[in-house]
């Protein structure tokens, strides 16, 4: 369970259905810690609890959605996520994770 720190705890999606709380500071989240800097698509949708499909739908309807241009990443036809664009992302549309 996570620690209750500043505004609380947020919740993480993992794979069975049930969610891991994330710990919530002064210093934002730490959510993101430890993580390489680029991830597969389908590894950011286990990730955030996501399906792979929403992470492509951000991909072709990126403008449209105002996600930063430089989140995406094609390596040998393989869809990639850069981390601190992702989580930059993230603490820009969730006030409480400022």
């Amino acid at each position: 369970m996570g620690k209750k720190t500043g505004i609380g705890t947020i919740g993480g999606g993992i794979g069975d259905g049930q969610f891991e709380k994330v710990q919530v500071n002064d210093a934002g989240i730490e959510f993101f810690n430890n993580l390489p800097e680029i991830m597969k698509a389908i590894a950011v949708a286990d990730l955030l609890g996501l399906s792979i499909k929403t992470i492509y739908d951000w991909r072709y309807k990126q403008k449209t959605r105002n996600i930063p241009n430089n989140l995406f990443i094609k390596i040998n036809r393989l869809l990639y996520l850069r981390t601190a664009v992702l989580r930059e992302w993230i603490t820009s549309q969730n006030q409480y994770l400022v």
